[in-house]
C-alpha cells in the first residue's frame, strides 16, 4: 500500500484497472458510483496512514515511552538551563558534565544482561577521556580556589536537583554524573569503594574502578563470581574464561557464542557484540581488579568481609564511598556498619518509594530473609535512611531516581562545600506523576500483604503497630 522512498512516504496511485471496472459496474447510477469511488480512495488514505503511524512507531520507538520513562529526557532536554555569569573553571566543568550526558545518557542497559553490550558508552576511549578532563578540571578549580564562586544547585527546581549533573556510564541511572560531581569538589581520598548488591557492568561504583582507580570490594548473594571476574580482567584472562565456557554444553554456557560478524572481523570473542569485558571497547587502563565475594551478607559478617578484602585495620575511616541495593535487609546492615565504627564518606542506599516519606519502616530483621523482586516487600523507607545517617553527623543531599545520597558532616565543614551541598527535603525524591503514582500505588498494595515495622523512633515514643502503619499507607 505505501512505499518508502529515502525518508519520504509516498501514497501510489489508485490501480487504472480498479477504476475501469468500478466505472463498468457504475454505469446509469452516476452518484452511487461516485460513493464507491469516494469510499475507496477514503479506504486507502486510511490504510496509507495508519501504516504510515506503525512504521514510526519502530522507526522512532522513543516517541512512545511511557509517561515516567520519558521523564528524563525531558527534564534532560527541557529543564537545562544555561548557566549565565559562570567562571571559566566552572562552565567549562559544567560542559564537561553536558558532553558525558550526551554520550552516556541518563540510563544503562537491563542489569543481567550479560550476552551484550550494545550502547553501554562506559569503556569507550572517548568517555574515558572526557572523564579524565572532568577529574583534571574539578583539581583545577580547587587548586586556585574558583570552587568558592561556584553556584548551587538548582534546588528551586525543587524536583530533579542534580540532574544538570548526572550521566550514566555504567550506573542505572544518573549517579556517575553525581559522584563525580561530589568526589570532584570534596576530593576523591584514599580511593576506595564497598558496594552490596551490584552486577559487574551495572553498579554505583562501577565507574569510580575502571574510570578513577578506585578500590573496590563487591559484595552479592546472587551474581555468579565467573561473570565480574570475566568484566574487570586483562583481555588474555577474558579470553581463557570465554574458552572454557564454551566446552560446556550450549545449555549451560554463561557468554554468548560469537556471531558471524565477530568472526568475519577477526575480532572475535570481542570488540563487537559479544564482548563481556571492559577492556574490549577502549585501550587497557590502569585499573584495580575489584575484590568480590558471591556471599550473602548479613549484620553480622560485613564487617569480616571488608577487613578481609583490604587488609587494613583502619579501614573503618578510610572508605570513601558505600553503596547498599540488596532488596532486603539494607537497613539493619547499614546501621549495624555504621554502629561498629565506619564512616564512609559518601553513603547511596537505595529505598522503597511507596512506602512514602512520613513514617520511618523497614521489614521485620531476619538473617535469612528473602523476598521475590516483583514482591516490593522489602527495604526500607526514605525516612528510615534519613533519620538513621542524621544520627551518625550525615547530611542528606538527594536523590537520583530512586537513590538516596548522604556525605559525612566533616567533609563540608568549608563554607563553599556546605553551600553546593546543602541538606535536601525527602519532597525532592517524589515524583507526582500519574504514571509514578499508579506504579507507587500498585506496589505500595503488595508490600502490605506482609508486616512492616517503624524504626528510628524518638526516645521516649512508642513505635507503631502493624495495624497502625497499615492504616496509615492504605489512607495515603
Amino acid at each position: 500500500l505505501v512505499k518508502e522512498q529515502g525518508e519520504q512516504w509516498t501514497m501510489p496511485p489508485l490501480s487504472g484497472v480498479g477504476l475501469t471496472r468500478l466505472r463498468k459496474k457504475s454505469r446509469g447510477g452516476g452518484l452511487r458510483w461516485k460513493l464507491v469511488v469516494v469510499a475507496a480512495i477514503g479506504l486507502q488514505v486510511f490504510v496509507f496512514l495508519y501504516v504510515r503511524q506503525l512504521s514510526g512507531q519502530q522507526r522512532h520507538p522513543a516517541h512512545h515511552r511511557s509517561e515516567k520513562a520519558q521523564r528524563g529526557r525531558d527534564e534532560l532536554e527541557g529543564e537545562h538551563e544555561e548557566f549565565v555569569g559562570l567562571q571559566t573553571d566552572e562552565q567549562k566543568i559544567f560542559e564537561l558534565h553536558r558532553q558525558l550526558q550526551r554520550q552516556c545518557g541518563h540510563r544503562g542497559i537491563p542489569a543481567g544482561d550479560v550476552h551484550h553490550m550494545d550502547g553501554r558508552k562506559g569503556p569507550t576511549r572517548q568517555v574515558h577521556q572526557l572523564l579524565q578532563e572532568l577529574e583534571q578540571a574539578y583539581d583545577g578549580a580547587k587548586s586556585k580556589n574558583a570552587v568558592e564562586h561556584f553556584r548551587q544547585p538548582q534546588t528551586d527546581r525543587r524536583k530533579a536537583v542534580w540532574r544538570d549533573f548526572e550521566f550514566s556510564c555504567f550506573s542505572q541511572c544518573g549517579d556517575d554524573g553525581l559522584l563525580y560531581r561530589i568526589f570532584g569538589l570534596i576530593g576523591w581520598g584514599d580511593r576506595r569503594s564497598v558496594e552490596i548488591g551490584y552486577f559487574p557492568h551495572e553498579a554505583n561504583s562501577v565507574n569510580l574502578i575502571v574510570n578513577a582507580r578506585f578500590s573496590g570490594l563487591l559484595l552479592d548473594g546472587n551474581t555468579d563470581p565467573i561473570i565480574t571476574e570475566s568484566w574487570y580482567s586483562p583481555i588474555n584472562r577474558y579470553l581463557e574464561i570465554l574458552k572454557d565456557d564454551h566446552k560446556k554444553s550450549y545449555d549451560l554456557r554463561t557468554f554468548k557464542q560469537p556471531t558471524e560478524q565477530d568472526l568475519q572481523q577477526r575480532c572475535s570473542p570481542f570488540c563487537l557484540e559479544s564482548c563481556y569485558n571492559v577492556n574490549c571497547q577502549k585501550s587497557p587502563i590502569t585499573m584495580k581488579i575489584p575484590e568480590f565475594r558471591k556471599t550473602l551478607v548479613t549484620k553480622d559478617n560485613l564487617d569480616s568481609l571488608i577487613t578481609d578484602a583490604f587488609s587494613s585495620s583502619e579501614i573503618k575511616q578510610n572508605i570513601d564511598f558505600f553503596s547498599i541495593d540488596i532488596d532486603g535487609m539494607d537497613y539493619y546492615i547499614l546501621s549495624n556498619f555504621l554502629e561498629i565504627g565506619y564512616r564512609p564518606r559518601v553513603v547511596t542506599t537505595e529505598f522503597a518509594s511507596h512506602l512514602g516519606k512520613t513514617l520511618a519502616l523497614t521489614r521485620p530483621y531476619s538473617p535469612s530473609f528473602h523476598a521475590a523482586a516483583d514482591s516490593f516487600q522489602y527495604g526500607a523507607s526514605i525516612t528510615a535512611f534519613v533519620k538513621l545517617l542524621r544520627r551518625y553527623q550525615y547530611r542528606f543531599i538527594g536523590c537520583v531516581e530512586w537513590n538516596a545520597y548522604f556525605i559525612l558532616g566533616q567533609e563540608l565543614r568549608s563554607k563553599h562545600l556546605a553551600r553546593l551541598f546543602p541538606e535536601a527535603d525527602v519532597d525532592s525524591c517524589f515524583y507526582e506523576d500519574s504514571s509514578t503514582l499508579e506504579t507507587d500505588r500498585r506496589r505500595k498494595n503488595l508490600a502490605l500483604q506482609v508486616p512492616w515495622v517503624e524504626v528510628e523512633v524518638e526516645a521516649g515514643a512508642e513505635p507503631k503497630s502493624w495495624k497502625e502503619i497499615q492504616k496509615h499507607l492504605s489512607t495515603r
